[in-house]
């Protein structure tokens, strides 16, 4: 994850993403929940040494420490989570993204 992390951040940093729209898709959560139940908290996510509880704390601290990474904390970052094999959670996901980049673009027409 720390990988993960490095490079996010280091992407959000870049002047060319300053304007842009960021969405953080993560994907797979069948198979980290499923690899939660087999092994160890500390195995999956060893930053997160505080936290009891079930797959999904730890995939919102996950997300946390992903959005801790956006230096302009004026700018949101949209969120996707999906399965593995739902590709309707993923066109669900785009639709909706679609409808607010519509949205944005008329409202700075002022339309």
């Amino acid at each position: 994850m720390d990988e993960a992390l490095r490079l996010f951040r280091t992407l959000l940093s870049l002047s060319y993403f300053r304007e842009a729209r960021i969405v953080l898709l993560l994907t797979k959560l069948d198979l980290f929940e499923n690899n939660f139940k087999r092994k160890p908290r500390s195995v999956l996510c060893p930053e997160d040494t505080e936290r009891d509880g079930d797959a999904s704390a730890l995939l919102m601290f996950i997300t946390l420490e992903f959005l801790a990474c956006n230096p302009y904390y004026n700018k949101k970052i949209e969120l996707g989570y999906f399965d593995t094999t739902d590709t309707a959670q993923v066109l669900n996901f785009l639709e909706d993204l679609e409808g607010k980049i519509t949205d944005d673009l008329r409202r700075a027409a002022g339309v």
